[in-house]
């Protein structure tokens, strides 16, 4: 027998069954497996492309010293760790056809609680600092972008509280109405299961891990609009609205899960399975609107090019050893301008009159004599005599 969190099966609900014992119930093994099986492959997608993301704006030194390339950074962090963690979870609970053991269950409930508080109080943060910035603009006073430290340790802070609050989810304090469980075998999650946890669940662990960022987010962009501190162009506008409709995606890729989860029950577990998988494709949304600004989709070309990724190197170490044939390069270029620049001192007429008298060799050392003028003094001297030479011939 698979091992399951609950004995209770999807087929076995009735008329009697609650709506807490259709949040339990699981499906039959094949469905699980192939439920599993998917969500790995998605959560798989997801966590390279976030890997991806944040390998370049560590690896690229221009992108990664902005403040506000930092918090983005702050913000994928826990999107790879959720999605690289559910793979995991999901590999194994595919290969099992059920959901693995107790012990995957209390370490998934600790990465999802986790990951998504920290991605919306992140945000919150994020949001305040753009309102600052717009309103001291707004103001016509001096901003000043906060530090990479201030922002590492901002994302310290936030971790730490996401933490706590999975920890409390996760070890079930027994004076708390407060537990955690599958649903329908899909997911582990803090869930309600009497009339006493569900006041817990909606008062207490729901505004504490969502509402109240959301509701500052809300506040903030509903003052920025009031006050019309949006200026009408400008990088500020810019980069207010990338991370605000960044904000949204979050909150919209993750509102199907929510509603099917925590508000309907539905005894098809298909239709909790669709949230599920839409909320996770988030974290790969995110990655694609996040290269729509220009610094971070250059950086995310430069990291991945062919001559980048040639022995692990940067561009310019990659290609060190064609660093002389470059210079070589340049210097021919340089020359072949000073030789165009020098011919023009010379009409038709004069050239026509040079090429009569000089043969090829001698032509060809008067345009290297004109051109070389990073020579030293001798070589000057050498020049203006050849160069007053062939005046003096055509008078």
């Amino acid at each position: 027998m698979p091992n399951r969190l609950s004995s209770l099966l999807l087929r076995d609900i009735d008329s009697n069954s609650t709506r807490w014992d259709v949040a339990s119930a699981s499906p039959s093994d094949e469905v699980m497996h192939q439920q599993f099986a998917i969500l790995a492959t998605i959560n798989a997608v997801v966590a390279l492309s976030c890997a991806l993301l944040i390998i370049s704006i560590l690896r690229v030194r221009k992108v990664h010293q902005r403040a506000f390339n930092v918090y983005l950074l702050a913000i994928t962090f826990p999107d790879f760790v959720t999605s690289f963690s559910c793979f995991i979870t999901c590999a194994m609970s595919s290969a099992s056809y059920a959901y693995y053991s107790e012990v995957m269950c209390r370490w998934q409930t600790w990465y999802l609680v986790w990951g998504f508080t920290s991605n919306c109080w992140m945000n919150a943060v994020v949001s305040h600092q753009l309102y600052t910035m717009l309103r001291i603009s707004h103001r016509r006073g001096r901003y000043n972008p906060p530090t990479r430290k201030r922002v590492a340790l901002q994302a310290a802070c936030v971790y730490l509280n996401a933490g706590i609050i999975a920890c409390i989810a996760t070890w079930q304090v027994p004076f708390l109405p407060f537990k955690s469980g599958s649903y329908q075998g899909l997911a582990c999650f803090p869930k309600d299961y009497d009339n006493a946890s569900t006041l817990f669940f909606w008062l207490v662990f729901v505004p504490t891990f969502l509402l109240i960022p959301f509701g500052y987010f809300l506040w903030c962009c509903v003052e920025i609009l009031r006050k019309g501190m949006l200026p009408p162009v400008g990088l500020r506008r810019d980069l207010a609205l990338y991370f605000f409709r960044l904000f949204l995606v979050f909150f919209f890729m993750w509102m199907p899960f929510i509603v099917f989860a925590f508000v309907t029950r539905n005894e098809n577990s298909w239709v909790g399975w669709v949230g599920a998988a839409w909320s996770h494709l988030q974290g790969l949304v995110s990655v694609l609107f996040s290269l729509t600004k220009a610094d971070i989709k250059e950086g995310f070309l430069e990291t991945y090019t062919f001559e980048a990724m040639c022995m692990g190197l940067p561009c310019s170490e990659a290609s060190g050893s064609d660093t002389h044939t470059d210079l070589d390069s340049d210097r021919q270029e340089v020359s072949n301008d000073h030789t165009l620049s020098s011919r023009r001192v010379f009409n038709d007429n004069m050239l026509a009159s040079v090429e009569d008298v000089f043969d090829d060799n001698m032509l060809a050392s008067v345009d290297e004599v004109v051109v070389d003028e990073t020579e030293d003094a001798v070589e000057d001297d050498k020049t203006l005599h050849r160069g007053s030479s062939i005046l003096w011939f055509k008078n």
